[in-house]
């Protein structure tokens, strides 16, 4: 399945004839499958299917995929049902299947061409891709947690080092970086405060506070 997406991500964005196309798709399913009651808000749903498959499919496979899945499913088509449509996982060997094959293999004398031995070696190989995609795709989460944090860190980090810096001069006090929560005073810490509201997710601000030393929550509820 990964090399098949992998062929269709080079393709160009879908034309507005195309998404016109997906809604009246979109909108003959809504009426004729299954939805239980829940709206159709067409916008927004163009839009979700737009972000979910328009890198990876055609709009003529996806139009495809709509009209096979109806064949045989009374519910509203998701964009998952799409991808599973045209690009299917392939049938995997389980773990009682190679149980089998291997007690079939001593019971035989372990020959070396049987359809049993065969068995095993793909299983070994299905589990050895399945782990490699596995780590490819964590390294994938984790490259683009990483760039998020430095893109969303980067220029308010220099904002409020700034201002801070600022308002040590103004008032007199020890460089900020070098302040707790005891010692930080209070305008000080208003300022972290709003650089952690305005500029940034909970998630970079704890990361954020944490470099200096500081607890995000025990900043932003007051708890000194």
């Amino acid at each position: 399945m990964q090399s098949q997406m992998q062929t269709m991500n080079s393709r160009d964005s879908w034309t507005k004839e195309q998404v016109d196309q997906l809604a009246k798709a979109l909108t003959f399913a809504y009426k004729t499958q299954t939805t239980y009651k829940e709206p159709l808000d067409l916008e927004d749903r163009l839009s979700g299917w737009r972000f979910i498959l328009e890198e990876d499919f055609s709009m003529e496979q996806v139009l495809y995929g709509i009209k096979q899945f109806m064949k045989s499913n009374a519910d509203m088509p998701v964009p998952a049902h799409i991808t599973n449509v045209l690009s299917p996982e392939a049938p995997k060997i389980t773990t009682a299947e190679y149980v089998q094959a291997c007690q079939k293999q001593e019971r035989n004398g372990y020959p070396a061409y049987s359809t049993e031995s065969q068995l095993m070696k793909d299983y070994v190989k299905q589990r050895e891709e399945g782990r490699e995609s596995h780590e490819i795709e964590c390294d994938k989460v984790k490259q683009i947690v990483g760039d998020s944090i430095q893109q969303m860190t980067e220029k308010p980090k220099k904002q409020i080092k700034s201002a801070l810096r600022e308002k040590t001069i103004e008032t007199k006090v020890m460089p900020w970086e070098d302040m707790t929560l005891e010692t930080m005073p209070d305008d000080v810490k208003a300022e972290l405060i709003a650089f952690c509201i305005d500029f940034a997710s909970t998630q970079v601000s704890t990361i954020y506070c944490r470099s200096y030393g500081i607890d995000y929550e025990q900043l932003v509820n007051g708890d000194t």
